[in-house]
């Protein structure tokens, strides 16, 4: 039987072979995309990491944070600077933010942390936290003064000024070491062409005992019409898949990605799974995917 989704995937895939195809598609990309564009889903995430390490009684900085691949959205990271961060650092390959959404998002967020919010459950993310109660015991010196708001509110403005606490980094892997507390990233680096390159970075831009966050997903992002059966399509044909885009996905399963992580010297401390049961059959499953949490 055809995969029709196998069939549209080769074809958009090839398709980008044609010369200015690509240059066409980025014009008319929004420039924020994927969940990040949503307020409550970056509020969200951010409380739910937060919680997420008092529950496993991990005791770390995010003073000066760095996010791969923010899909064009500060909002995560506005959400770290109202919670104590120092300066946040969009870790990126090409500049792609707009401005004007940007505060759009943080004035919902703000609204969000001042009416102290629930989390809200989001089946995309790959853990589940203890409470999705605003994390008050967490949060108790949580700072809303007009001082920073108004602080961040300019920084989204001018991210490129000296003084700003927002800072994109483009070609992050060529840079100096940051020396940041803390580096994570949210279905990312399944999309990433070399995550060799990604983990040798990560590691050059992290201070001594600071921690990193992935939430990795390992499902075939409807190549295929089975969650997993992306990994069986030979390299000849991925070839047609992939294109000539910059990014799109590298099949790495979790085995590999744990690999890298022990070959760059870092010690985990979590990897757990999220798994896809198949026809209600709880015997039966797939990784829709998974998250780490390693020290370097």
């Amino acid at each position: 039987m055809i995969d029709k989704k196998l069939v549209k995937a080769i074809f958009k895939g090839a398709f980008t072979f044609i010369p200015g195809v690509l240059m066409v598609k980025k014009l008319l990309k929004p420039k924020i995309r994927h969940s990040s564009g949503s307020a409550e889903f970056c509020y969200s995430f951010w409380l739910s990491l937060l919680v997420l390490f008092n529950d496993k009684k991990i005791d770390f900085s995010y003073a000066q944070i760095g996010e791969i691949g923010t899909g064009g959205s500060f909002g995560i990271g506005i959400c770290a600077l109202l919670t104590g961060a120092e300066k946040f650092y969009a870790l990126e390959i090409e500049d792609n933010f707009d401005i004007n959404k940007n505060i759009l998002i943080f004035n919902r967020i703000l609204g969000l942390f001042e009416e102290k919010s629930d989390i809200k459950k989001f089946n995309t993310l790959n853990f589940n936290i203890s409470d999705y109660s605003f994390p008050d015991k967490i949060l108790s010196k949580n700072n809303l003064s007009k001082s920073l708001v108004e602080k961040i509110r300019y920084s989204i403005l001018n991210p490129t000024a000296d003084d700003s606490l927002i800072k994109i980094v483009k070609n992050w892997h060529h840079c100096e070491s940051l020396n940041l507390n803390f580096i994570f990233s949210r279905a990312v680096l399944e999309h990433v062409k070399c995550p060799e390159k990604i983990y040798r970075s990560i590691y050059k831009h992290l201070s001594t005992d600071a921690f990193s966050f992935h939430d990795i997903e390992f499902h075939s992002h409807n190549v295929t019409t089975h969650p997993t059966y992306h990994y069986k399509i030979n390299k000849y044909l991925w070839f047609f898949i992939f294109g000539q885009r910059s990014y799109f996905l590298n099949r790495w399963d979790n085995s590999k990605h744990l690999a890298e992580i022990e070959k760059n010297k870092f010690h985990i401390i979590v990897n757990e799974f999220n798994r896809i049961v198949l026809n209600g059959d709880i015997s039966k499953y797939n990784l829709r995917g998974s998250i780490f949490i390693f020290k370097k």
